[in-house]
């Protein structure tokens, strides 16, 4: 029978990764005779959610198999065995194919909301799901992998290469100037690999992927990933995932918004934005009488920069995620500046002796003409349209600070709009 599977909650903050352990599960299945068919899919889930280890990833894959019974046992041995997690909270489900257009159907949405787990582990008792947890925690992911089939909408693809176990710890060798090239050759059909001149396929902490790189196709990956030099490597597997997509902004009102969600709010800027100590720039905007906090972090770069130069009035569209605590925060992510509204103030009077622009010589004190020093009263100044340091437009943070589901602008254009569930055996991975 038609039986598809999710594996969530395998790694730690410590190290670990949950596509190594749904990797070792698929090569064990098509060892024993099972082996998977489609693609493995990668699925990144709501990444506000406080109690995530990392990427907050969940991996489904979808195989037939003798019972539902029999599945969940063989995958909860694997599960357990391949694990890193000092909470040992993995999950894994398995669901049939009328299983499966239930949970969907009644599934709050994983990757903008706050799921509530009690509410998922009744659902699957409900419909009478297998399933294995050491918390209901990770059987949030679990559940969302496995009846989430990414056959809606748009996908992109992940290649992950894995270290070979006695390398796992020390520092990865991967040749910086083989990666640019591979940039340069396949960058048309890949995205977020690169941010100019910094690397961004290779993690940072103490788990087994040596790199994973990013792109529209399977068969585009496996040649860029021939064309990389780097630490031997044995195992390999390309998964569909969401991410690059922006799936996770849902577009709301401000009254709407809740905690803990990725939204997509367009209001008014309320007051001039404040920069704090730290470099942060904070503003309030205002829709129908409701007001939202944002915050811009220091880290965006010139997304920041662009905030700072925002006025009362402006109308913006803001993506972003809301904290997890009160008072409520918009933590921006995107910025779209639509219209601009019109500044007036005073301008100093020019000279009338020799045309210079006056300066002030302080508050009620008048002006006066640097070349000629002839002096003008503070009554005399005009007030004129002042000219904006900035124009509408998109304004984004560098790709190196892009959460995993943000959509980078190399993607603009190449949405996907659905995918082909196939029963052939999946072949990209080794």
């Amino acid at each position: 029978m038609l039986l598809h599977v999710g594996i969530d909650d395998t790694d730690s903050v410590y190290g670990g990764c949950t596509t190594y352990v749904a990797h070792g599960l698929i090569l064990r299945l098509a060892r024993a005779g099972y082996p998977i068919i489609d693609e493995p899919r990668l699925l990144r889930l709501n990444p506000n959610i406080p109690w995530k280890t990392r990427g907050n990833a969940a991996v489904g894959f979808s195989l037939f198999a003798p019972s539902a019974e029999w599945l969940v046992r063989f995958c909860w041995k694997r599960v357990e065995e391949l694990s890193y997690s000092a909470r040992r909270s993995g999950a894994c489900v398995v669901l049939t194919e009328a299983q499966c257009r239930l949970i969907e159907s009644s599934y709050p949405n994983p990757f903008s909301s706050v799921v509530d787990h009690e509410y998922i582990l009744g659902l699957l008792k409900t419909v009478g799901a297998q399933f294995r947890s050491s918390t209901p925690l990770g059987l949030v992911g679990a559940s969302a992998a496995a009846s989430h089939h990414l056959t809606q909408g748009d996908h992109t693809y992940e290649l992950i290469a894995y270290r070979k176990p006695e390398n796992v710890g020390s520092k990865r060798h991967i040749d910086h100037a083989s990666v640019l090239q591979m940039n340069k050759a396949f960058g048309n059909q890949m995205f977020s690999n690169v941010d100019q001149d910094r690397v961004l396929i290779a993690p940072n902490g103490a788990d087994p992927v040596l790199f994973g790189i990013r792109g529209e196709t399977p068969s585009v990956l496996i040649s860029a990933k021939d064309s990389l030099v780097t630490e031997d490597y044995d195992e390999w597997i390309v998964y569909r995932t969401n991410q690059a997509t922006d799936c996770h902004y849902r577009v709301k009102k401000i009254p709407q918004c809740r905690l803990g969600e990725a939204v997509d709010v367009t209001a008014r800027v309320e007051v001039w934005p404040q920069t704090v100590q730290g470099g942060h720039t904070f503003l309030t905007i205002i829709e129908d009488g409701w007001r939202l906090n944002v915050a811009f972090f220091k880290q965006s770069g010139s997304m920041r920069d662009a905030a700072s130069m925002l006025a009362p009035g402006d109308l913006v569209r803001i993506s972003g995620g809301i904290g997890t605590q009160l008072p409520a925060v918009l933590k921006a992510e995107k910025l779209r500046v639509l219209e601009l509204t019109r500044l007036f103030g005073p301008v100093p009077p020019k000279c009338n002796s020799c045309g210079h622009k006056t300066t002030s010589m302080g508050r009620n004190k008048g002006y006066r003409c640097p070349a000629c020093k002839r002096r003008y009263p503070a009554s005399v100044p005009a007030i004129m349209e002042r000219p904006r340091r900035m124009v509408p437009g998109e304004y984004l943070p560098p790709l190196r600070y892009f959460r995993h589901l943000m959509k980078p602008p190399a993607r603009y254009g190449k949405e996907k709009h659905r995918h082909l569930f196939t029963l052939k055996t999946f072949a990209y991975y080794r």
